[in-house]
C-alpha cells in the first residue's frame, strides 16, 4: 500500500500545478487512511461434527487459583465479576459479597427488600471502577451502591423498559435486553451518570408471540472492548463510544435460530438449531458455549481468530461434572469457561468449582497419574487442596488465552 501511495503521489507531483498538487495530496492521504484503518470482520463458520481434542497447554498462557475466603459462606454463585482488584459474587445468600483479589472477604452489599436502599431483584450488577462504585440492576430502575455498601442514589430506567443485563463500560451504563416473550424494544440502551440518554441500538425484530425467556448473556468484554450479540441475529457487534459496528459475522447454517424456534415450549425443545446461550473473549479466541436440544448436550467450542477456524473442545450432557477444556495444563479439573473480566490489567477467562470437586479431583488417581505441561504445578495443586474444606466457599480459577 505504501509502495502505491508513493508513486501516486510522485505522479501527481510531476504532472499537476500547484494548487492541483495541494488536492491531490490531500485526497489521497484520505484515501490511504480509510483504506488501512478498514475494520476487520471475522468470518464464523460453526462445524458442529466432531469435537476436537485441544487442552489447556494448546490454548492458555496463565492459570490462576483462587480460593475465596469462608467468612462469608456464599453457595452457589449466580454471578460473579471481576474488576480491578476486586471480586463480586452474588449467590443464593441474597447480596453482593466482596473479596479482594487474593480471595480475602471484604463486605457485603444491599439486600433483598422493598427498601430505599434495598432491592427487590438482583438481576445483574456492575462495577464503575473510576468512583469505585457499584450499579444494580433491579426492576426498571438501577441502583447505586459504594463499595462499602452505602447506598448512593436510584436511577429510573426510561420508559419502565425491561432489560436483564448491565454493564459500566467507557463513562456509560448500558442495559441490555433479550427476546423475553419475543418482546425487546432495544438490544441495549446506554445512558451516562446523568441519566442522559444516548441512542443505544433498538431490536430490528418485530414483536412476536412465544411464552420462551431466554437464559443468555448478550455481552461480553475483551481488553477494553465491549460486544453484543443476540441469538437471532448474524452479527456480534463491538460497542464503541461512537456507537457500534460489526465485529464477527456468523454464516448461514441450520444451526442459527429464528423466531418460530421460539413460538412454544415444544417448538423450542425441539429445535434443530443450537442456541447461543454465551460468548467470551481472550487473547485472539471467543469461547462459544451453546445448547444443543436435539441430543440435550452442551457444546464448549473456540474460534480462532488468528487461524479462523472454529471447533468444539467439549460436547457433554448439563449435569456431566467432567464439563469443561481438558486441564493438560497443570492436571487439575477441567476449565469450564463462565466469564470474563479484569484481573489486574489483564482480562481473564473465569470459572470456578466447589471445594469438594476440587479436593476430590487432586486425590484421584488420574490426577496423580496426570503428565500435564507443569508438572511441577501439581504440587502447589496438593497443597490448596489440602488447605481447603469439603464446605469451604468454591475455588476460582483464572486462565489468560494466547494472543
Amino acid at each position: 500500500m505504501k509502495r502505491f501511495f508513493d508513486k501516486m503521489v510522485m505522479h501527481f507531483l510531476k504532472n499537476s500545478g500547484r494548487a492541483l498538487k495541494f488536492f491531490y495530496l490531500i485526497m489521497l492521504l484520505v484515501f490511504c487512511c480509510s483504506f488501512e484503518s478498514k475494520k476487520v470482520v471475522y468470518l464464523i463458520a460453526p462445524d458442529f461434527s466432531k469435537v476436537t481434542s485441544i487442552g489447556l497447554k494448546d490454548l492458555a498462557t496463565e492459570v490462576i487459583y483462587i480460593p475465596l475466603e469462608n467468612k462469608f459462606l456464599i453457595g452457589n454463585i449466580s454471578i460473579l465479576k471481576l474488576a480491578g482488584n476486586r471480586i463480586y459474587t452474588f449467590s443464593n445468600a441474597g447480596s453482593i459479597q466482596v473479596f479482594d483479589i487474593h480471595g480475602k472477604y471484604l463486605n457485603s452489599i444491599c439486600k433483598k427488600g422493598g427498601g430505599p436502599e434495598e432491592v427487590s431483584i438482583i438481576r445483574d450488577f456492575t462495577v464503575d471502577q473510576i468512583k469505585n462504585e457499584i450499579y444494580v440492576l433491579d426492576n426498571f430502575k438501577v441502583k447505586i451502591f459504594s463499595l462499602s455498601g452505602k447506598h448512593i442514589r436510584t436511577i429510573e430506567i426510561p420508559d419502565k423498559e425491561h432489560f436483564n443485563k448491565i454493564k459500566f463500560f467507557d463513562g456509560k451504563i448500558f442495559l441490555f435486553d433479550f427476546f423475553s416473550f419475543g418482546q425487546a424494544k432495544y438490544n441495549w440502551l446506554d445512558f451516562d451518570a446523568f441519566n442522559h440518554v444516548g441512542s443505544g441500538k433498538l431490536n430490528p425484530f418485530k414483536s412476536f408471540e412465544s411464552n420462551i425467556a431466554l437464559n443468555t448473556d448478550l455481552y461480553f468484554q475483551g481488553k477494553d472492548q465491549l460486544f453484543y450479540f443476540d441469538c437471532l441475529n448474524d452479527t456480534i457487534f463491538e460497542i464503541r463510544s461512537s456507537g457500534y459496528e460489526p465485529a464477527y459475522l456468523f454464516t448461514k447454517g441450520a444451526y442459527r435460530m429464528v423466531p418460530d424456534d421460539m413460538k412454544s415450549d415444544a417448538t423450542y425443545r425441539s429445535m434443530k438449531a443450537k442456541l447461543l446461550r454465551s460468548v467470551n473473549k481472550s487473547g485472539n479466541y471467543l469461547v462459544l458455549n451453546y445448547l444443543s436440544f436435539s441430543d440435550k448436550k452442551n457444546l464448549l467450542c473456540i474460534y480462532d481468530e488468528k487461524e479462523q477456524k472454529f471447533f468444539i473442545v467439549d460436547s457433554k450432557p448439563s449435569g456431566d461434572l467432567t464439563r469443561g477444556i481438558e486441564n493438560n495444563w497443570d492436571g487439575c479439573v477441567p476449565f469450564l469457561p463462565i466469564t470474563s473480566g479484569d484481573y489486574g490489567p489483564e482480562n481473564y477467562l473465569v470459572g470456578w468449582t466447589d471445594a469438594y470437586k476440587f479436593k476430590a479431583h487432586v486425590a484421584s488417581d488420574a490426577f496423580k497419574n496426570s503428565t500435564p505441561k507443569y508438572p511441577e504445578k501439581k504440587k502447589e495443586l496438593e497443597k490448596l487442596a489440602n488447605s481447603l474444606n469439603e464446605n469451604d466457599n468454591p475455588v476460582l480459577m483464572l486462565v489468560k488465552l494466547k494472543e
